[in-house]
């Protein structure tokens, strides 16, 4: 099943080929003892790689065995960049996204191939942000047609977040379309650093809800398995 998922000789042959450029890249450094540290540092970072790799996997295994849903095979350009993502990994809950889109991945066809490159460029805190979002969003009055989102302040006491560091991250949800902020006369972006203030309220996007959706893995009985 590992192989079946991780797609074993490609992953070799990519990560081989990155650990030979490595090495020529630290030779011109560190001559004349850069080959044998080349080496060592290489040959490390392709166990953690691996390990980081396997990690995940075995996540999405037990995603897709609870889930009670049948893994269907998947094309490797769409599950490479899911699993080149995973192997970069530090952060377990970031792990268990990475897990949660190849478990999707395989158990559903309503995966975008730029979820993988969206997670890849989310800090754990952004995440957690995102999740926060999505089990707290209540219906908004006063804001024009149906809104739901969370209220800024509460999002920033949750992130534990500098107001400098929050406002930091709420740019890079926005720019990557997962989160809208939401106006008294219209739901619209508000583009621009002075337009995200303190205050205010925020809610995800058609792309954010559904990006949150696929990284928390296939659904058993209607409910996503965290």
């Amino acid at each position: 099943m590992v192989q079946d998922l991780a797609g074993a000789g490609k992953i070799a042959e990519a990560t081989e080929r990155g650990t030979r450029e490595f090495r020529e890249l630290i030779k011109d450094l560190l001559s004349p003892s850069a080959n044998e540290i080349g080496e060592c540092i290489a040959d490390k970072v392709r166990i953690y790689r691996f390990k980081s790799t396997v990690r995940a996997i075995r996540k999405a295994q037990k995603q897709i065995k609870e889930s009670g849903l049948s893994a269907q095979p998947i094309q490797l350009k769409h599950l490479i960049p899911m699993l080149e993502g995973a192997s970069l990994e530090e952060d377990d809950g970031l792990t268990s996204k990475w897990a949660g889109l190849i478990a999707s991945a395989v158990t559903k066809s309503d995966v975008l191939p730029a979820f993988a490159e969206i997670l890849r460029q989310l800090s754990p805190e952004e995440a957690r942000m995102l999740d926060f979002m999505f089990d707290n969003a209540s219906d908004l009055p006063g804001i024009a047609g149906p809104a739901y989102g969370v209220d800024k302040a509460k999002l920033q006491s949750f992130s534990g977040l500098s107001q400098q560091q929050f406002l930091v991250r709420i740019q890079n949800l926005h720019r990557l379309e997962l989160i809208v902020q939401l106006t008294h006369s219209m739901s619209e972006p508000i583009r621009g650093f002075r337009g995200w203030g303190q205050w205010g309220t925020v809610g995800l996007t058609a792309l954010g809800e559904a990006f949150v959706t696929i990284c928390r893995g296939p659904e058993k009985n209607g409910t996503t398995i965290a």
